[in-house]
């Protein structure tokens, strides 16, 4: 499927500032699933962008305004074409990992930020089962499951810099939120895992495109 996405990205500030310095990872990648055809990232106030590849093979967008401003706007343009996707994460055989994880993924695996590793959390780890899980996809299922039952989507209860110890406590949030609580959960039981934003593309014209985090 050839898909053409446009991504707006804004920063306001109440008082003019003097410098920003900033990276983006807005380049969708050519991998197994997709390859991307054309990328166009515009800037203002304008400025020189650098682009330099992260140690995980991501496309980073750097640059520097150095006069003052008080707004920051990006228009990312990009066409991208899909192919069919792998297996369902639900249908992975995989065991649950018995060993600590390879140097490449052991970031993938910490605390700290908004995910925090405290009683509330684990006391929900163990209440969910995952750590008896007898796969991977199992061990996804049953956390799919229990955040559903266990929390409900409600905007404007939480904010950016929340933590999933809020999470707990309030029993509701956005999609930020349940990725938190998830990165938390999965790191507990051991498993790797990052967080990832973008956008959930659906065919049909009358559903909103929602934010996804994993």
């Amino acid at each position: 499927m050839l898909l053409e996405i446009e991504h707006h990205l804004k920063f306001s500030y109440e008082e003019y500032i003097r410098e920003s310095h900033l990276e983006v990872r807005v380049e969708p990648r050519s991998q197994a699933t997709q390859v991307l055809h054309d990328f166009r990232l515009s800037l203002g106030p304008s400025a020189r962008t650098t682009r330099f590849e992260d140690w995980m093979g991501n496309a980073v967008h750097w640059f520097s305004i150095t006069d003052y401003h008080d707004r920051i706007e990006l228009l990312v343009q990009s066409i991208v074409d899909t192919m069919p996707a792998s297996d369902h994460a639900l249908d992975c055989t995989d065991p649950l990992p018995d060993h600590p994880p390879a140097l490449e993924r052991y970031d993938f695996t910490q605390f700290g930020g908004p995910i925090v590793r405290s009683d509330a959390l684990i006391e929900l780890q163990r209440e969910l089962g995952l750590a008896e899980a007898t796969t991977l996809g199992d061990c996804i299922r049953r956390l799919g499951d229990g955040l559903a039952s266990h929390f409900e989507y409600r905007k404007n209860v939480t904010s950016f810099d929340s933590t999933t110890d809020d999470f707990l406590g309030l029993r509701g949030g956005v999609c930020q939120d349940f990725a938190h609580l998830s990165l938390g959960l999965l790191r507990a039981t051991g498993i790797p895992c990052r967080y990832v934003s973008g956008y959930l593309h659906v065919d049909t014209q009358d559903v909103e495109p929602s934010q996804s985090h994993a």
